[in-house]
């Protein structure tokens, strides 16, 4: 059985998922640094806002790694040589918008 095909289409999902995990269990710190990230000083000024912007980052991750999974899965099916890079156009334009709306979000609270 010849997996790549497969692989190939699924990598933009599961690079996603990565991104999503990433954010919602690894997230930056204010005291000594996260496992990948410290926070920046500013963020300290206003923590509630932030974090609460930040959970909202990761949920749309979230659900834009998952939708973007089922559209991976979707072309799996369909045997057409394009799909592995409308998963990894679809992962850019899903990513930016997520940072897109939670800088919307952050323009709403933040005056």
């Amino acid at each position: 059985m010849n997996t790549t095909p497969l692989l190939t289409t699924l990598a933009p999902a599961l690079m996603a998922l990565i991104f999503y995990v990433a954010n919602r269990f690894f997230p930056p710190s204010i005291s000594n640094g996260g496992f990948f990230s410290k926070a920046p000083e500013w963020w300290a000024r206003d923590e509630k806002t932030w974090n609460t912007a930040f959970s909202y980052l990761t949920t749309k991750l979230g659900i834009y790694a998952l939708v973007l999974l089922v559209i991976c899965i979707g072309l799996t099916f369909v045997h057409w040589e394009y799909a592995p890079l409308i998963g990894f156009v679809l992962l850019f334009v899903f990513f930016m918008l997520a940072n897109y709306q939670t800088r919307a979000y952050m323009q709403d609270k933040v005056k």
